[in-house]
């Protein structure tokens, strides 16, 4: 314990791992190991000591959502997912999870990056229940052009330029979509504003700006 916390996490996993042959069945020594694990870059390690701890107590949320964490590290997305689901039946019929936000934000990022963008949609709107943000608006946005929703993502444009009304990207994501609808001036007049911010150089928005929108 005392190599933990001063962060020599090497020798903890040491003490962690004598500590189980003396109590190979001590649930508290697989966790403490598993975050040292962790900390120390042991990720398939310390995702079996947490399968040891999860298979003792299925409801504890919190060791659910650690080993979901180093799922994503290593690119599993799927059992991440699985986990966070696990983690959204604990939060409904066990007990209230404090950061079932992040549970919803990082299943849809996980659900985006296997191109579930439905998915990532119905996460995204629960998010959006508890966080109603620009970030969180924007990211439902794209995800819906995904599955070209485009009127939606429109809407959600919108409502997250009602909350911070010279966000960039919401400005260039809602051009965008009125540009595609071919309604130039509502996209030369988000665009210009977009521009205005000092965050954009996109030449190909530029260019439709010098070409399409005059003064």
């Amino acid at each position: 314990a005392c190599y933990h916390a001063q962060g020599e996490f090497r020798n903890a996993i040491d003490d962690y791992s004598e500590a189980l042959k003396l109590k190979p069945d001590e649930t508290d020594i697989y966790l403490h190991r598993a975050q040292a694990l962790a900390k120390y870059g042991k990720t398939n390690e310390a995702i079996k000591d947490y399968s040891a701890v999860i298979k003792n107590d299925r409801t504890d949320a919190e060791n659910l959502y650690q080993r979901a964490a180093l799922y994503f590290e290593l690119k599993k997305y799927s059992k991440a997912i699985g986990d966070y689901y696990t983690i959204e039946e604990i939060h409904a019929e066990v007990s209230p999870y404090q950061y079932i936000a992040d549970v919803y934000r990082n299943r849809a990022e996980a659900e985006q990056l296997l191109h579930n963008f439905s998915a990532a949609i119905k996460d995204y709107t629960k998010l959006i229940e508890l966080e109603p943000t620009t970030e969180n608006f924007y990211k439902r946005a794209v995800a819906y052009i995904k599955t070209e929703a485009f009127a939606q993502a429109m809407e959600d444009a919108s409502k997250g330029l009602s909350i911070e009304n010279d966000n960039a990207e919401l400005l260039l994501l809602r051009g965008s979509l009125f540009e595609k609808e071919g309604d130039v001036a509502s996209a030369c007049m988000d665009f210009k504003l977009a521009i205005a911010t000092g965050k954009v150089n996109q030449a190909k928005v530029l260019e439709f700006v010098e070409k399409n929108c005059g003064e």
